[in-house]
C-alpha cells in the first residue's frame, strides 16, 4: 500500500520528505518511512495506532460493524469487554468506555 506514496514522491521530484499521517493511514505511512528511510525527513503521526499483528485493528472493524459487533459484546461481560478495550488503549477511562458502548448499541 506504500507503493503509490513513493510513486507520488519520485513524480513530484522530492527528495526529501515530512510526511504527515492520520488514523488508519498512519499504517501505510510507517511502512513507507521503514522501506525508505533515506527520503524520510521527519513523520508527524497523529491518532495512529501500531499493532504489528493487526489484532486490534481487527477488533475496531468488529465494532464498526453491527452485525459483527452485536455478537461480540454479548459474548464478553462487561468487565471483559473493559479489559479487552484498556488492554487496546490507556485512554479508555470509563466515560469512554460508556460512549463506547452507547455507539454500539444505537446503530
Amino acid at each position: 500500500m506504500s507503493r503509490p506514496l513513493e510513486r507520488f514522491r519520485r513524480q513530484i521530484g522530492l527528495d526529501r520528505v515530512m510526511l504527515v499521517v492520520h488514523e488508519h493511514r498512519g499504517l501505510i505511512g510507517l511502512r513507507w518511512a521503514c522501506d525508505h528511510p533515506q527520503a524520510v525527513g521527519g513523520l508527524v503521526i497523529t491518532n495512529t495506532g501500531f499493532f504489528p499483528d493487526h489484532e486490534w485493528i481487527e477488533i475496531a472493524v468488529t465494532m464498526r460493524t453491527r452485525s459483527r459487533a452485536r455478537p461480540l459484546l454479548d459474548s464478553l461481560s462487561r468487565k471483559g469487554f473493559d479489559t479487552l478495550l484498556e488492554a487496546a488503549s490507556s485512554e479508555f477511562d470509563e466515560a469512554a468506555l460508556e460512549r463506547v458502548l452507547e455507539g454500539v448499541h444505537h446503530r
